[in-house]
């Protein structure tokens, strides 16, 4: 289920290896499930490359915080 969350639910240090997370609740720029680390160590798939950049506040924040760049991740 998605969440509403405004500040991130999964810290990346505390992440495993290997792990899958399927985020779907930041769908505004000031939403967040995952802290910056957590991105910046995902291989980060999307449904869209124009929504993600736009609505996608896991990455927009983290992009913020100079640990992910949008070219870093594989539309469909």
């Amino acid at each position: 289920a998605a969440t509403r969350a405004t500040v991130p639910l999964i810290r990346g240090h505390l992440v495993a290896p290997g792990t899958h997370l399927d985020l779907v609740g930041a769908y505004t720029p000031a939403m967040c499930e995952a802290d910056a680390e957590a991105v910046a160590r995902a291989d980060v798939f999307v449904d869209g490359r124009e929504g993600a950049t736009a609505e996608a506040g896991d990455l927009i924040q983290a992009v913020a915080a100079g640990r992910f760049a949008m070219g870093g991740m594989t539309a469909r």
